[in-house]
């Protein structure tokens, strides 16, 4: 879709451009037809002083054409100029013969004319008839190819053509330069909301708006204040959910445990195992839910960006989940070195981050596998878990980041949540999440993040 830029320049420059071609086109005609009325009227004029000079001898019409005047009117270095003196009665008196008469139409008025005249050119000329004392009629006829008026009709239209174009592209100059003037206020909204942050929904500014996008301005500020309140809701049914779920689960799991270690019967022992394993996973996936719900765009104000050291977060994670990975048999490593890699961000929200990650290797990667937690420092600092199971097929690995989304064939009873969960907290961040096969086999999932220090939270 074209730009508005374009699209006002388009409306005011055709019109333009239609009226000074118009202008030019008619100044050009004019100019041609006076500069033909000037060459018409010396015609007519030499014709005039020829006809003075006819005088009645012998009871018949004469005229003293020395051959000097006759080639003083003939001079012309750029046209070809005939003559022509002629009687009814008598025939050709002076000048060229082959010149044919001419048909006039009214006997008291000179008669303008034109034919061709070789292959490129047209003759332009004058006759006018005199009738003498003896009742004959002279035709006085002469006449001038086009060479002159050709030139003429060129100057004319670069005199006149040149300062119209020259004319319009200042006129195209000024409209693009007050088009940018005009489109600045709008120029500044979208700046304006380009450097804003997610979670800034203030009203646009629109002191300085002109009254035209006012209106534009007003029901933008009314959508972001509407946005700002269904933001509200979401964000107190979280914090409301987050109560209302997590103490009734942890309540039940209790009473489960309990229940659990008091009974005696074996089939409901059983029976009772089974109910604390769901109510693990559906804990779990309350908290994944609620966890997905605060990462997601337009939650950023609960989020609390502040520096913190990713690998000092990375091995406090890691170490919690060593004795988890020793009871399955899984070799659980931490490569981070021991300098502080700092980055900026929610410490809560990154540490499920690293939680998810690891709950996946230990999930999918092999019982007795390896795994590495790794945090690399640098320009671009890195968060990574490696695990050396099956792998993800490469034609998985964009859709295992949708949500409740399972490859076929995946084993346990996952929720299919865990990297949609990366993927929004990374997001939040402003980091990038990449899969990676090594190539010893099995995944690397690899969260890299800004190269400085972001702060999100800000506009």
């Amino acid at each position: 879709m074209r730009s508005l830029r374009s699209h006002l320049l388009t409306e005011m420059l055709l019109p333009m451009l239609v009226v000074v071609l118009l202008s030019g086109y008619l100044s050009y005609q004019v100019g041609v037809r006076f500069a033909r009325q000037s060459y018409d009227r010396s015609l007519y004029q030499t014709a005039r002083g020829l006809a003075n000079q006819l005088r009645i001898v012998d009871g018949r019409a004469h005229i003293d054409l020395p051959r000097a005047t006759e080639d003083m009117l003939r001079a012309d270095e750029v046209d070809t100029v005939q003559i022509q003196i002629s009687s009814r009665r008598h025939g050709l008196l002076a000048g060229d013969a082959d010149m044919p008469p001419p048909l006039f139409v009214t006997e008291n008025q000179p008669l303008y004319f034109s034919r061709r005249f070789g292959e490129e050119h047209t003759l332009y000329g004058v006759a006018i008839q005199l009738r003498d004392a003896t009742g004959d009629t002279v035709v006085v006829q002469v006449a001038e190819t086009d060479r002159k008026r050709r030139a003429l009709a060129r100057d004319i239209a670069v005199t006149v053509l040149l300062p119209q174009m020259l004319l319009l592209l200042l006129l195209i100059l000024s409209v693009r330069s007050g088009l940018r003037t005009g489109l600045k206020p709008l120029e500044r909204i979208k700046g304006a909301l380009r450097a804003r942050g997610q979670a800034d929904l203030s009203p646009l500014p629109d002191a300085e708006v002109p009254a035209e996008v006012r209106p534009l301005t007003r029901e933008v500020n009314d959508l972001l204040q509407r946005l700002e309140a269904a933001l509200g809701v979401q964000q107190r049914f979280v914090a409301n959910a987050a109560h209302q779920l997590r103490t009734p689960l942890a309540a039940l799991k209790v009473q489960i445990e309990r229940t659990l270690r008091e009974s005696r019967s074996t089939e409901n022992g059983e029976a009772l195992e089974q109910m604390r394993r769901l109510v693990d996973r559906l804990t779990r996936l309350a908290n994944q839910l609620l966890t997905l719900a605060r990462a997601e765009p337009g939650a950023e104000s609960q989020i609390r960006f502040e520096p913190l050291d990713l690998r000092a977060l990375a091995f406090e994670i890691g170490s919690a989940y060593v004795l988890r990975a020793l009871q399955q048999g899984a070799d659980l490593g931490f490569a981070g070195g021991d300098a502080p890699v700092m980055v900026r961000g929610d410490a809560l929200l990154l540490g499920e981050l690293t939680r998810n990650l690891l709950d996946n290797a230990l999930a999918y990667g092999r019982k007795d596998g390896h795994i590495t937690l790794g945090v690399e420092g640098g320009a671009c600092p890195a968060l990574t878990v490696e695990d050396d199971g099956p792998g993800i097929p490469e034609t998985e690995r964009e859709a295992v980041f949708a949500r409740f989304y399972r490859p076929p064939g995946s084993p346990g009873a996952g929720s299919g949540l865990g990297l949609a969960i990366v993927h929004e907290i990374a997001r939040a961040h402003g980091a990038t999440v990449t899969l990676e096969a090594p190539p010893t086999g099995g995944t690397r999932i690899r969260i890299t993040f800004p190269g400085k220090l972001l702060d999100r939270s800000r506009p």
